[in-house]
């Protein structure tokens, strides 16, 4: 099995790497790439990091302005996504950090706030009383509007 990972994984990233070399469209080359690397992470490859870095450079190109201005907070996105990746599945804080710190890098130069929509909701401040939960809700939808 992980010899069929393997030939996988390599032949999307051949493909991918194709897909930029002959500037044939870039998003095609990310889902490449992705899917390169989820046959990596299969069997614990470090070549995972590769991908995730690949992915970031492709949002990077600046093809057309308006999708570069949009892939920015992709590849910001990706950075912190991938970043967690490397945490969770491979247990490295390094290349973690390395991610994070790209993608703090990228939304500094391009003068990019955080607001984090994660939120976590804790069931033992709201118990069994709904009514609170609806409030809390509420307000966070006006405050988001």
């Amino acid at each position: 099995m992980t010899v069929f990972y393997e030939d996988a994984a390599n032949a999307y990233f051949k493909a991918a790497e194709l897909i930029v070399a002959k500037k044939i469209q870039y998003m095609y080359a990310t889902n490449r790439y992705e899917k390169s690397a989820e046959c990596y992470s299969q069997l614990k490859s470090p070549k995972t990091f590769m991908c995730y870095k690949k992915i970031i450079e492709v949002y990077l190109k600046k093809v057309y302005l308006h999708f570069y201005q949009r892939n920015i907070g992709k590849a910001i996105q990706a950075c912190f996504e991938y970043g967690y990746e490397c945490q969770l599945k491979f247990g490295d804080t390094k290349k973690r950090d390395e991610f994070y710190k790209i993608g703090d890098g990228l939304r500094s130069k391009h003068k990019i706030t955080h607001s984090c929509a994660i939120k976590k909701f804790e069931r033992c401040k709201y118990g069994k009383d709904s009514n609170l939960a609806v409030m809390d809700l509420v307000k966070v939808l006006i405050y988001v509007k």
